[in-house]
């Protein structure tokens, strides 16, 4: 997770800011930050807001809290994460206060949800995990993805604290019958949180044959949007002990964000797997993830049995190197289509990679088989 960024030098620095304040600092400072806060345009006054924050003291905090009463919007938001920044006591308690108010700015409100989580503070799990239950966000009257972002600070220091949550969640996803409504806050949860704690016991529902195919696609689905590296081994062994189209594809999707390089050797391999449609996901991932050194793998089965495989293969290559894979297609043709009609087409692609293929080499191509 990127860590919050915290000023360092004066906001208001630069010709707008004399010497002598500059220099003294304190309360010149402060009744700087204040001449500037209700300036016309933007920006000055969101650095004036920044820079109460950076002073921190009793005063510009009390300024920063009264300015919060007054404004919402993007400037409200403003005011929040400078609240939040000066960590000053009493900065915090109004960022929780903002945060309870079902009657304030809905962002403000997500904003200060955000900013109580990337504190890092444990005090505010509980806090966050309350916001996270209420039914729905529109009832809520804040986006609720602020407090998944927020959760998600907390989660990098403290997993511990999380167990019992991604237990829950887990169970609801492979439930062979749940309400639509919690299976949605389950996803969504597992997407912005990407619990690395929660792979391992995604991966078990995803390999267990007692679910149905359905339900697996499901966890597939979620692992998918957490997308961390260390799911690919598990994925790698999954596609290959189901004989599931469906399933198989929910997994190829999977392994397209879960980029670990050192799974590439195993994602090459399996353009050999006996199953067409494995041969065929894999290429798909590869052209995915832009893996350009499978591309002399994928030329080889270029001109694999299947047809849809074949078509995976093809179009994967062509993503990693269009005059390579038309010198090879070009190549298959049998030898009294290869003319001088086609070879010059070839000589042209070397200097224009991006120049499309004319109709009548698709055609031959497509009699001879090796295009589907």
């Amino acid at each position: 997770m990127t860590q919050r960024r915290s000023g360092k030098e004066p906001t208001l620095g630069g010709a707008g800011r004399s010497p002598l304040d500059a220099a003294l600092g304190g309360q010149t400072a402060l009744l700087h930050a204040l001449e500037h806060l209700d300036a016309e345009e933007t920006n000055i006054r969101a650095r004036a807001i920044q820079a109460l924050g950076e002073l921190g003291s009793d005063a510009a905090i009390d300024q920063l809290i009264d300015a919060a009463r007054q404004r919402s919007g993007r400037e409200g938001r403003r005011i929040v994460i400078a609240l939040a920044a000066s960590g000053h006591p009493r900065a915090l308690e109004a960022v929780v206060q903002i945060a309870w108010d079902r009657r304030g700015d809905a962002y403000m409100r997500g904003q200060a949800m955000l900013e109580l989580g990337a504190t890092r503070d444990p005090q505010y799990i509980g806090l966050l995990l309350h916001f996270l239950t209420v039914p729905d966000s529109i009832d809520a009257r804040y986006p609720i993805h602020y407090v998944a972002r927020g959760l998600s600070y907390l989660l990098d220091d403290h997993p511990d604290r999380f167990g019992f949550l991604i237990e829950q969640h887990i169970a609801r996803l492979v439930a062979a019958e749940v309400n639509h409504r919690d299976r949605t806050r389950s996803e969504f949860l597992f997407e912005h949180l990407r619990p690395r704690a929660a792979i391992a016991p995604l991966l078990a529902a995803l390999r267990d044959p007692t679910l149905a195919v359905n339900q697996r696609v499901r966890v597939a689905f979620v692992i998918r949007s957490i997308g961390r590296p260390e799911a690919s081994a598990g994925l790698l062994k999954a596609i290959t002990e189901t004989k599931d189209t469906w399933l198989m594809r929910a997994i190829a999707s999977a392994l397209g964000t879960c980029r670990d390089r050192h799974a590439i050797p195993q994602l090459i391999a399996l353009l050999k797997d006996d199953h067409p449609t494995v041969r065929g996901q894999a290429a798909r991932v590869l052209a995915i993830r832009k893996v350009t050194r499978a591309l002399p793998q994928l030329l080889d089965a270029i001109d694999d049995p299947d047809p849809r495989a074949r078509r995976e293969i093809v179009y994967a290559a062509l993503t990693l190197d269009r005059v390579q894979t038309y010198i090879r297609l070009v190549g298959l043709l049998e030898p009294d289509a290869t003319t001088p009609e086609a070879l010059a087409w070839l000589e042209n692609l070397v200097g224009n990679p991006q120049l499309s293929a004319p109709d009548w080499l698709s055609r031959r191509l497509r009699e001879a088989g090796i295009l589907p």
